[in-house]
């Protein structure tokens, strides 16, 4: 697992030398540490239902399958947070629908992955960041079920409408999102 002493020797490590070690695109080309750089990576869609407190929720097991990733050098990992339905997603509270329903529980687990991909880049890992499940935007959802002429709310049509989805008017989850934004800056020196 991460280690505070890997947390204070990052912090301690020159700016510019973490900058260099960030993956970048040259002439079309991903450069590290000045050298071409190519990656081995798997979909890891699972390690969000891992970091879950619902069903399937094991951060042992997730910290494990993560360190040993790292050890033999799997450093692409695609990890959705809030995949796959009931078992991965975290909906509004109490599974509501409605868009003035509370997202404390998804909150909660948006900051728990997001952490995982800030603490490994803060620790010279090679995690750059990880998507959430989905951008609902100005939607609002007119029916449970997606029908012809209802707004699109990122959902697929046959799933739920706005159950999963993150809406502008979703000010906590927002907020998680844009602290991660922020500290994934201080990571990456823009």
């Amino acid at each position: 697992m991460l280690t505070v002493v890997a947390v204070v020797a990052t912090a301690c490590q020159d700016r510019e030398t973490m900058s260099d070690n960030f993956v970048k695109v040259d002439n079309g080309h991903f450069v590290r540490d000045g050298k071409p750089y190519y990656y081995v990576g798997t979909n890891f869609w699972y390690g969000a239902i891992l970091g879950s407190e619902g069903q399937g929720g094991d951060r042992e097991r997730l910290a494990r399958e993560l360190d040993e990733m790292r050890r033999i050098d799997i450093d692409n990992l695609r990890i959705l947070v809030g995949s796959d339905g009931e078992r991965g997603c975290y909906p509004r509270d109490g599974f509501k629908f409605d868009l003035n329903t509370p997202t404390n529980g998804r909150d909660g687990y948006y900051k728990y992955v997001f952490s995982l991909v800030a603490d490994n880049a803060e620790t010279g890992g090679k995690f750059a960041g990880c998507n959430f499940w989905g951008w609902g935007g100005f939607a609002k959802p007119l029916h449970v079920q997606w029908q012809v002429g209802d707004p699109y709310t990122n959902a697929p049509a046959q799933e739920a409408q706005g159950l999963n989805s993150v809406f502008v008017s979703d000010t906590t989850t927002l907020n998680v999102v844009k602290a991660q934004v922020e500290r994934m800056k201080k990571v990456i020196l823009f």
